[in-house]
Order: structure tokens, then sequence, then C-alpha cells
């Protein structure tokens, strides 16, 4: 009957700490983007790492991100159990700047240059 006792312990502490992982995955997803180029970045997509296909622009036609300026962003909604994003800015004059695998849990900026993108964690 121990066995049994022991084999039921571990078996709720399994399922405790898959609960408690999962409820760590979500997490705040809004940061701060900065263009530091000098161009006009006029769309922006945040997709989990791991997708094919890039999500939805999150810049509005009415509010683009000039040069050596920055804009929030709101993912407060996207509860997904994913941390790593890649993200794309699109300039005015048709430039692409990517970066990829950055832990929007952890990032509260990402800066946006011509030839690379960067980003800065909280201190969890």
């Amino acid at each position: 009957m121990i066995l049994k006792s022991g084999a039921i312990a571990s078996a709720l502490a399994l399922v405790l700490l898959a609960v408690t992982t999962t409820a760590g995955l979500a997490c705040n997803k809004n940061f701060l983007v900065f263009n530091r180029t000098d161009k006009t970045m006029v769309k922006f997509f945040v997709s989990p790492h791991q997708a094919d296909d890039w999500e939805d622009n999150l810049l509005s036609a009415d509010d683009p991100i000039e040069p050596d300026t920055k804009s929030p962003i709101d993912m407060s909604d996207d509860d997904r159990e994913v941390s790593l994003y890649d993200v794309k800015a699109v300039f005015d004059d048709g430039s692409k700047s990517v970066g990829g695998n950055i832990n929007l849990c952890r990032a509260t900026a990402i800066y946006i240059y011509s030839n690379k993108v960067t980003y800065d964690e909280a201190d969890h």
C-alpha cells in the first residue's frame, strides 16, 4: 500500500509542476519599439518563432514610427503559451529589418536598426 500512495503522490507532484510551469508562461507581452533608423517604420509584425507566416501588422496607417522615436506595443491579449517571437519592421522605402528569438515575456524594449534588431530584458 505504501508503494501505491507514493506513486499517487509522485503523480500529483508532476501534475502540480506542469500546472505551475504552464501558468508561469502567461506573461505581459507589452514593450516599446524604438526606430533607430533614418526611415519611417510603417509596419511592424510579431509572430511566434515557430510560425511559418507573419501575423497582422501591429501599426496603424495613421500611426507609423518616425525615425529616432519609439512607440508602445500592447500584446496583453495574446494569451498563447509562447515566449519566443520574431519581429519584422517594414519601412516607407520598402526595406525591412528582421530579428528572431526575442523573449517577449522578458523584453521591455526592442530596437530596430537598418541591419539588426536588439532588445532589453527585464530583470526577473
